[in-house]
């Protein structure tokens, strides 16, 4: 089995804590079982664009907002997704690979807050949901956009395209 595992951040990542350390510890189980496993997860300074632990593979690519896209690039060359939902915004790899689970890490009132980097008032923090809701919607549909574009069945790309 060939399973993407996508998360923001991986244990590496300076801000990574408790859901990447469970996370990890299934990965690394999971590869022993004979499971190959990649990680895709957002790049940090000084990190590198892609690193092996043991026998997982850690891509790292874009930041918070882009890796949306990377990540509905990659999960359609998975065989299973695991769509791991512990910042806020899930990836949505369901739209572009039918073998996709979310799991669930926490759910608590402030993580939207923590994410954007604020603690405002309630009118302000309704106004910034708003726009974060917008621009997670516009970055989904617009990425889906293009990852059609360059998987369409006429580009080279589209061969590669579920084969590892």
């Amino acid at each position: 089995m060939d399973l993407l595992v996508l998360n923001h951040r991986d244990p590496c990542h300076p801000r990574a804590g408790g859901s990447e350390v469970v996370l990890w510890e299934v990965c690394r189980r999971l590869s022993r079982l004979g499971v190959r496993v990649t990680w895709l997860a957002e790049r940090f300074p000084s990190s590198r664009e892609d690193e092996t632990f043991g026998s997982i593979l850690i891509k790292r690519r874009g930041d918070p907002l882009s890796l949306h896209f990377f990540s509905l690039v990659e999960a359609r060359r998975h065989e299973v997704v695991l769509d791991s939902v512990a910042h806020a915004v899930p990836f949505f790899s369901y739209l572009v690979n039918p073998y996709s689970a979310a799991l669930v890490h926490h759910v608590h009132q402030d993580v939207l807050d923590l994410e954007l980097g604020c603690r405002n008032t309630l009118s302000e923090t309704k106004s910034l949901i708003f726009l974060f809701n917008f621009l997670c919607v516009f970055t989904i549909l617009f990425s889906i956009q293009l990852v059609n574009c360059f998987t369409s069945q006429d580009t080279p790309m589209s061969s590669n395209i579920g084969k590892s």
